[in-house]
């Protein structure tokens, strides 16, 4: 596992500094994530992502900042959809805008996060790519997305993963 003093670059919690994350694929399909600091008082246009980390353990290597990275599968199945549909833009997503190793980083961090997602373009909620074949979760994941409306986008499939 890479060094996380190697990934991220210290954040000075005076200047109210986060980070943002660039993803994108390689020429062949694999995710990479660039990292940039930005302070709350002058951020460039970005979306948040809220999503559910799952019990999981990081299994999926990628590349962040250059350097071998592991994430979970469900944020995984996100980048992924997120590169698929061609987007752009900055996002910020905890599990990698955050350093997780450094205590007082995510304390920090978790102290002007409510800032973050309100300072957001958009905030994406991400559901998980796959629902199980039942048709009563379907209809209560198709009126939850109905139901949303204003500045957030609703990630979500009601495909089966399955026959």
């Amino acid at each position: 596992m890479t060094d996380a003093t190697a990934v991220y670059r210290p954040l000075d919690a005076s200047k109210q500094e986060f980070r943002l994350a660039r993803v994108y694929a390689d020429g062949y399909g694999e995710i990479k994530i660039l990292l940039d600091v930005f302070s709350l008082d002058s951020p460039p246009e970005y979306l948040a992502l809220s999503y559910c980390w799952t019990e999981f353990p990081p299994t999926i290597q990628t590349t962040l900042n250059q350097l071998p990275f592991w994430i979970r599968p469900n944020l995984h199945d996100f980048l992924q959809r997120f590169v698929e549909e061609g987007r752009t833009e900055w996002i910020y997503i905890d599990a990698l805008c955050i350093n997780q190793a450094n205590v007082a980083e995510r304390s920090s961090q978790v102290d002007i996060m409510g800032h973050i997602y309100r300072g957001a373009r958009k905030v994406v909620a991400w559901l998980g790519g796959h629902l199980p074949n039942d048709p009563r979760i379907t209809a209560h994941h198709v009126e939850i997305e109905e139901a949303l409306t204003g500045p957030t986008d609703l990630y979500m499939s009601a495909k089966s993963s399955g026959p």
